[in-house]
């Protein structure tokens, strides 16, 4: 496909082979205007899809807000370039309402620098070159000075994202400086809150120039103009220089002619090699992979892997205090499995799913699968159909896009999971009804992977059969050969509510080594929830002690960056002692909004309360007080822009999304994203699953 570069060059062609330079250069100033003038409108309409980029459309000014709002705050800058709040909050893509307004005794000055590393030059590379970059904040300043901006209104929900993205300013009363640009303007009868930075008239560093991004300080500058207000002006001592944000990038690319043909293409590809494979039950997957600067990208692995390693150390505490463990909901049984694990260095799980969330600049985590994560099959599918697609467009060559091969490391996790000195011979994949699961035909391939290692696999419909244990062996009820390996790819809880035989072969084929059971019945439970609030527990450290165990460097950052703010919703237990400061509860109770409560078990968006969505969260939080939740600080998911196939053409829409990281055998091999238009996200809500791929 042509590029503007081409197609103006071919224009040019076409005209001097048809008259020559020189008559061209001949002819009278207004016929060459118009000559131009026609060109130019020529190059415009060929190449209008090539060159077009979604709508940076302002905010709507209102006289006064027509909806009612839990929140009003006064925005500038960034906050108001509509399409930049749009990836931090939920609203509605075509109207987001304001009031312009001057936020008085305050100036507009540029500052809060930083070295900045997710940015990319005008050529997609990573800019690395120490740059110094400013942004724009209001410090306090005279009585006649003013900043101008505008007020929106916000839901509870888009009140903590703004707190998120913003943290590292401080929220400040300001309803008293707030004054409407229009007379008959009117203002919300409740507080205006306002993000100023924490150390104002900060010194610059101590360098030639510091640049402010120019798509930055031009997005800023056209709102502005829109609400009726003057544009920036560029300050002295600064320099303008293009740097792009990297969905900015992707958007922009994928948003044209060019970038559609491209995303057309990975859907066909990726429906061809599912139809081959027989896969065609596949589960929903967006066209586009998200893309993560390599920092970022490398950072997420990193925390992943150190999430893993932490689950396995304070799987060793609850073994050293089996009290803690029953207080956690387990059963004695699991007690025993954890004490068997432990014994046989079992406590590690070999096949896990991280699930994260990349908001506001911050990587944070959710919770670990470690009981049955499945999917790889058809991430292993889409990355390598992404990946060969955006390796051929030319623009797209700075995605350092890979195929992933999640499902070999699987294979290989299940083949190393007994030891070398257990030869496998046969092995069983477990699952309720495993045809009626999307994910049926990745438990196809891993049975016909174990069988072209020399181990024979069956896959196991606990609908219809059952596993016994007899002579000191584990059976499955329709087969005569004992079985070495089961892949359980059926969840705990599943297994517990339906099928006590098969539960209790189980139990005993693990715990007196009957077979190899991935994974692990000990390290299946480091999914419990209650390990986040251990995790910020201050008595942590001390608890390791005692089992022998130290933080590394890596596991220490982790829990200090990493591990959202999260406690025991509840009393804590005396064994071993975990003293729980007591105003913690009275401080969620009055923001609730601020908060979630999970359950120690649940899973896929389950057992799962959302204060900022509840009518009266503090009468639900109270009645789950001491029921086996933890409160944890809400974290916001992050949001972009997806490609969605809808007949034959590509429609987008603004998208949350979470990270999960694929652990297998103590390695990160792969990061997936899914996404969805709402809230929670999981594969019964719509949501679609795609690649996550860093930059170069």
């Amino acid at each position: 496909m042509l590029s503007v570069k081409k197609k103006a060059l071919a224009i040019i062609a076409v005209l001097t082979t048809l008259v020559g330079l020189s008559p061209l250069l001949e002819l009278p100033v207004a016929a060459l205007v118009a000559i131009i003038v026609v060109s130019l409108l020529v190059l415009f309409i060929w190449s209008w899809r090539d060159i077009a980029t979604f709508d940076m459309v302002p905010l709507k000014p209102v006289a006064r807000f027509g909806t009612k709002h839990d929140h009003f705050v006064f925005v500038y800058g960034s906050l108001l370039v509509r399409d930049s709040l749009l990836r931090t909050i939920a609203r509605s893509a075509t109207e987001m309402e304001c009031v312009p307004c001057y936020l008085n005794g305050y100036n507009a000055e540029w500052g809060a620098f930083a070295k900045r590393d997710e940015l990319l030059d005008k050529d997609s590379r990573s800019i690395q070159d120490g740059a110094i970059w400013a942004s724009l904040t209001a410090v306090n300043g005279q009585v006649t000075d003013r900043v101008p901006g505008a007020v929106i209104g916000v839901n509870h929900l888009g009140y903590v994202a703004l707190r998120n993205r913003e943290r590292h300013y401080i929220l400040k009363d300001v309803t008293k400086s707030i004054t409407t640009l229009n007379s008959e303007s009117e203002l919300p009868g409740a507080r205006i809150m306002a993000f100023l930075p924490k150390q104002e008239h900060a010194k610059g560093p101590t360098t030639d120039k510091i640049y402010i991004r120019r798509q930055y300080f031009e997005s800023i500058s056209t709102v502005l103009k829109k609400l009726g207000f003057k544009g920036l002006s560029v300050p002295k001592g600064f320099a303008l220089r293009s740097a792009y944000l990297v969905n900015e990038r992707v958007e922009k690319i994928l948003r044209t002619r060019y970038g559609e043909s491209a995303l057309l293409k990975v859907h066909k590809a990726v429906s061809s090699d599912l139809n081959i494979a027989q896969e065609t039950r596949s589960i929903a997957y967006a066209l586009r992979p998200l893309v993560l600067p390599r920092l970022v990208y490398d950072q997420a692995a990193m925390v992943a892997e150190a999430a893993v390693t932490l689950s396995s150390k304070a799987l060793k505490v609850l073994n050293q205090h089996p009290s803690l463990a029953l207080w956690a909901n387990y059963r004695d049984k699991d007690v025993e499995f954890l004490a068997h694990s432990a014994e046989r260095g079992l406590l590690t799980p070999q096949i896990v799913r991280v699930d994260m969330a990349v908001a506001g600049n911050r990587l944070l985590l959710f919770e670990l699968n470690s009981d049955s994560p499945g999917g790889m099959r058809h991430l292993d599918i889409l990355s390598a159909k992404q990946c060969a697609v955006f390796r051929e467009r030319k623009r797209l060559s700075w995605i350092d896009g890979q195929a992933f091969e999640t499902s070999e490391e699987t294979v290989q996790a299940l083949e190393r999971a007994c030891g070398a000195d257990k030869p496998l011979k046969r092995g069983v994949i477990l699952e309720y009804r495993p045809k009626d699961w999307p994910t049926y035909p990745e438990m196809v391939f891993f049975n016909e992977a174990l069988d072209g290692r020399g181990i024979k696999t069956e896959i196991i419909d606990l609908a219809e059969h059952s596993l016994a244990c007899r002579d000191g062996k584990l059976f499955s009820s329709n087969g005569s050969l004992p079985i070495d390996l089961v892949y359980k790819r059926i969840l705990w809880t599943d297994l517990l509510k339906s099928h006590s035989g098969t539960e209790e072969a189980l139990t005993e084929a693990f715990n007196r080594d009957y077979s190899c059971i991935v994974n692990s019945l000990g390290s299946r439970m480091a999914g419990n929830k209650m390990f986040m609030a251990m995790l910020k527990a201050p008595e942590f450290v001390g608890w390791l002690d005692e089992v022998g165990e130290r933080l590394t460097g890596a596991e220490q950052a982790v829990i200090e960056n990493h591990v959202p703010e999260t406690y025991v919703w509840g009393d804590t237990p005396p064994d071993p002692q975990w003293k729980q400061d007591d105003h913690i509860k009275h401080e969620i109770i009055d923001e609730p909004y601020r908060f979630v409560l999970k359950s120690y078990h649940g899973y896929g968006g389950h057992e799962v309360v959302i204060g900022c969505e509840k009518e009266r969260p503090q009468s639900a939080f109270e009645d789950l007080w001491n029921q086996g939740y933890i409160a944890q600080e809400y974290v916001p998911h992050g949001r972009a822009l997806m490609p969605i196939f809808d007949h034959g053409k590509v429609k987008w829409e603004y998208h949350y999304f979470i990270l999960g990281a694929y652990v297998i055998g103590g390695k990160c091999v792969a990061i997936e994203a899914k996404t969805s238009r709402s809230l929670p996200i999981n594969m019964t809500n719509s949501a679609l699953r795609t690649a996550v791929f860093p930059t170069m």
